[in-house]
């Protein structure tokens, strides 16, 4: 069960990335200057996501809630790794 949770746990953040990213290439299409905002923005996420993933793994109070704990923070990594790729992306691009 912890590992379905972990999984829809990356698909939405995979989901949320995704969609800020494609609406940071549309408004950057009409808006120049809007594209490093979004980039930033998800560097922001990512960077919360990181938090998250931490704390996650420091939580538990015996050996069971830690590995539940860190099966669900590595849910996190791929819409960490995803929006700080996209983030740069944005950043980068002109």
């Amino acid at each position: 069960m912890v590992i379905v949770l972990a999984l829809i746990e990356a698909g939405a953040g995979v989901l949320t990335t995704v969609a800020l990213f494609l609406l940071g290439l549309l408004i950057g299409r009409a808006l120049p200057w809007a594209r490093p905002l979004f980039g930033a923005l998800l560097f922001a996420g990512a960077a919360l996501t990181g938090w998250l993933a931490l704390t996650y793994m420091q939580s538990g109070r015996n050996v069971d809630e830690r590995v539940i704990s860190q099966i669900l923070a590595l849910g996190l990594l791929p819409a960490l790794l995803l929006a700080l790729l996209a983030g740069w992306w944005l950043v980068q691009a002109r």
